[in-house]
């Protein structure tokens, strides 16, 4: 059975599952460093939260919290800084919370940094950007970005390193809103950049282990192409007179032949192999997974217990 959501949806379903719990509060602690660095002056506030169920859930919010200040204050050492100002701001969206906390680092030049914690107040879980975007997010953003990037060269540096372990995010009417410290990834005087993606955006379709086959000669996952592709928002034709399956999007277009291994790249005058070629199967098209990633843009993964989830941007 074909099972596809876009982002928005499967963060809603997060939410659906959420449970009535106390709203959380934040309070304003001491910023002063827990070690002595003699010639620097930390101002500012650090947020810390209260009055979740959870206590155990809301130390650790509040120790991920110290753990950011505590890793701009060793920036602040190795950038030989004077003065660091700390100040935040809260993000609610529904149960979940973000809070937003920067660092203007001031040494030889000024520099603003920014690191935030998301968390579901109800649910008792961090928040990653998978929550919104799903299984491949961090792969799907990095595509996003860097072809963002590309259309807007001014606004950009030249090169686009990826995102970082904890990728600093924060959501907002259906978008998730990715933010970028000064020169990270744009010059020095646009100051913090924010990229934003639609959830509406993206689309996820996902293949448990018995609704795909394994062509066992070269362990490739072959994935049914009708139910994937129309998943990811693209329409089929078959020509019974060729044996072709043309699949087509707006302005794009490629063909697949049954039992050749060609696959035409649009735009390109050229075509590629792939692990192997489309299967005929009790009526049934499959394609390599491969297929998805080279041919449409997409992204694939597979989890542990072996569940195929191919991911798209639709723009």
């Amino acid at each position: 059975m074909k099972k596809f959501v876009t982002a928005a949806l499967f963060a809603l379903i997060i939410l659906g599952l959420a449970v009535e719990a106390r709203p959380a509060e934040i309070y304003v602690a001491d910023v002063s460093p827990a070690v002595i660095y003699p010639n620097i002056r930390f101002i500012g506030d650090m947020p810390q939260i209260s009055g979740l169920d959870d206590e155990r859930f809301q130390e650790e919010i509040n120790n991920s919290i110290r753990d950011i200040y505590e890793r701009f204050e060793l920036l602040a050492v190795e950038h030989n800084a004077f003065q660091v100002g700390f100040s935040f701001e809260h993000v609610p969206d529904g149960s979940n919370h973000f809070i937003k906390i920067f660092a203007d680092i001031t040494a030889a030049s000024e520099s603003r940094q920014v690191q935030t914690v998301g968390f579901d107040a109800a649910g008792g879980t961090f928040l990653t950007i998978e929550d919104f975007l799903g299984p491949n997010a961090v792969a799907l953003t990095e595509d996003y970005i860097a072809a963002y990037m590309r259309r807007n060269p001014g606004l950009f540096n030249s090169v686009f390193g990826g995102l970082s372990d904890s990728p600093s995010f924060f959501t907002r009417e259906g978008r998730v809103v990715f933010l970028f410290g000064q020169s990270e990834i744009a010059p020095a005087r646009l100051g913090v950049t924010r990229v934003e993606i639609d959830t509406l955006m993206v689309r996820n379709v996902s293949f448990t282990s018995d609704e795909y086959i394994t062509v066992t000669d070269f362990m490739v996952k072959m994935i049914p192409l009708r139910e994937a592709a129309e998943g990811l928002g693209y329409s089929l034709e078959w020509s019974t007179e060729d044996s072709a399956v043309i699949v087509t999007k707006e302005s794009f277009e490629t063909r697949l032949e049954i039992g050749r291994n060609s696959y035409a790249l649009p735009g390109r005058p050229d075509s590629i192999e792939l692990e192997s070629a489309p299967l005929l199967r009790d009526g049934v098209t499959y394609v390599p997974i491969s297929f998805f990633d080279a041919v449409l843009g997409a992204r694939h993964s597979t989890d542990g217990h072996r569940t195929v989830t191919i991911s798209i941007y639709t723009n």
